[in-house]
């Protein structure tokens, strides 16, 4: 996402516009590296370049970065480059620990490494029974690192071009796109931005599809299912289907807790389970 040399970039622009020339010498880089950063920032929509001058670009999410560059809530930059910021996008609300990882597509040990230092530097915290994880962020209701995060989700999602339906999830490397036009008319179902061929991602009753480049396996179709799982219903129905494939699944901390008959926040209780059929 935000290299450091990125970062550096933009905490020279916070001072305002300034020439591609007078940019690389402050920055002591080379001429083709200077434009390979330039590319990358504006590709990102951080920046504009007009007639050899850098200024900060109109986006949202450029704004608040400049804006969280000036009142210091960036102590760590290294944690908005790109492996540790999608772990954040792949966690949009709490999930098991496990299923972040496998959504971040990142392998057991780069996760880990990143994930400690996310949580030290208090931009994810985890949640009861060792099973959930979501970004804290600073002051998220007003915060612009909030803003940023948004803003940048939302530029992710506009790669993901799907005629009629709305991205409801990226981390820049997969997406989940709500399509309310399609399938038996106009009921809600969910793709995977992924084109080729479909294969159905959930319970027939929930009527989800995906649309992966290749089949996906019960433990990625459980992932994405929990991920899409926003009320009390689907969340059952998400426990119903790990009873089903239990032999196939990882161990899910929330849904093993709830059918021992505890609490857990955000999930239904075991009286509330879809029974299995």
């Amino acid at each position: 996402m935000l290299s450091l040399r990125g970062f550096e970039v933009m905490k020279v622009l916070v001072s305002g516009s300034i020439s591609v020339e007078e940019l690389r010498s402050r920055l002591n880089l080379s001429r083709s590296t200077m434009y390979d950063l330039l590319r990358d920032l504006r590709e990102k929509g951080l920046i504009e370049l007009r007639d050899g001058v850098v200024s900060v670009a109109g986006t949202t999410h450029a704004r608040a970065l400049v804006l969280a560059i000036e009142m210091s809530l960036l102590p760590n930059p290294r944690l908005l480059s790109d492996t540790p910021v999608r772990i954040l996008l792949s966690a949009p609300r709490p999930l098991d620990i496990g299923q972040v990882m496998r959504l971040s597509l990142l392998s057991r040990s780069t996760f880990y490494r990143w994930f400690r230092s996310l949580v030290n530097e208090g931009w994810m915290e985890v949640l009861p029974y060792r099973m959930s994880v979501s970004y804290h962020l600073v002051n998220p209701e007003s915060g612009p690192l909030h803003e940023f995060l948004v803003g940048y989700h939302s530029h992710l999602a506009s790669r993901f071009k799907v005629n009629g339906g709305v991205v409801v999830w990226t981390n820049g490397k997969q997406a989940l796109v709500r399509n309310r036009t399609g399938w038996r008319g106009g009921t809600v179902t969910a793709f995977s931005a992924f084109p080729n061929f479909g294969v159905p991602v959930f319970l027939p009753e929930v009527r989800e599809y995906a649309l992966p480049k290749r089949e996906l396996g019960p433990q990625e179709v459980f992932d994405h299912a929990c991920l899409l799982a926003d009320d009390y219903r689907l969340k059952g129905l998400c426990i119903t289907f790990y009873n089903r494939n239990r032999p196939f699944l990882a161990r899910h901390w929330a849904i093993e807790a709830v059918m021992r008959g505890e609490e857990v926040p955000g999930w239904p209780k075991k009286q509330g389970v879809v029974p299995n059929g």
